[in-house]
């Protein structure tokens, strides 16, 4: 074989060689095209978040007694014998 066997296999080296470059490009044009899937993904939920709370707005919260109790048990519990007498939301 001498010449010819030697050609033959560094051909095959060289032909390894490049599939695992091909395969390197492939896997990132996958991981490219899956990142920008989940972002598409996440945009579209959001935009679909945002038609929600605009088209059904909260109302009123200041009747929320679950809420009202959870601030009035640790009020309690870091300031002793305290009472909560008005709660107000910062804008």
């Amino acid at each position: 074989m001498g010449r010819g066997g030697h050609r033959q296999q560094s051909w095959l080296v060289l032909s390894r060689r490049e599939d695992l470059l091909v395969n390197e490009a492939r896997l990132l044009t996958v991981c490219g095209v899956a990142f920008l899937a989940v972002f598409v993904l996440l945009i579209a939920l959001a935009v679909v978040i945002r038609l929600i709370t605009l088209a059904f707005p909260m109302r009123g919260q200041s009747g929320n007694a679950a809420l009202v109790a959870a601030i009035s048990t640790a009020t309690a519990a870091f300031y002793p014998g305290t009472r909560v007498t008005r709660i107000e939301e910062e804008k």
